[in-house]
């Protein structure tokens, strides 16, 4: 199974194509990665200093398991902005507390240009796949 398909409908631009594989693994992705990204939340919390007022977004959230985490540790007051394509990650995130799901691509949520000026913090672990 090919889980990375060819597309070269953008622009003449050639990238991969890896819904098929988020809209297949999104059920139990926390299960795989859980471990992995719980490692990474004392890093984010030291170099993010998030302040209770701070505007926050999580560029390619998958399930939001980080953006859970930085509310909840942070005790932000507004929900965590979780910007990711895959619908099926982002039923998992809408069970999460304190996120406010966005059901785009990092190019689609950052060409509003008011969006540029709302966020005091924005993050993306491990989604680098989502700014190509």
């Amino acid at each position: 199974m090919n889980i990375h398909k060819e597309d070269s409908s953008v622009e003449g631009n050639k990238h991969f194509d890896v819904s098929h594989h988020y809209r297949s693994v999104a059920e139990n992705y926390d299960y795989f990665f859980q471990g992995k990204y719980e490692g990474y939340i004392p890093v984010l919390m030291k170099w993010l200093d998030l302040k209770p007022s701070h505007i926050v977004a999580d560029i390619g959230s998958g399930t939001g398991f980080i953006a859970e985490q930085l509310y909840e540790l942070s005790g932000l007051n507004n929900p965590v902005w979780c910007v990711d394509p895959s619908a099926e990650m982002q039923e998992v995130a809408q069970q999460r507390k304190g996120l406010y799901p966005v059901q785009k691509t990092a190019e689609e949520f950052f060409s509003d240009p008011e969006i540029n000026q709302v966020f005091d913090r924005v993050v993306c672990v491990g989604s680098s796949h989502q700014l190509c």
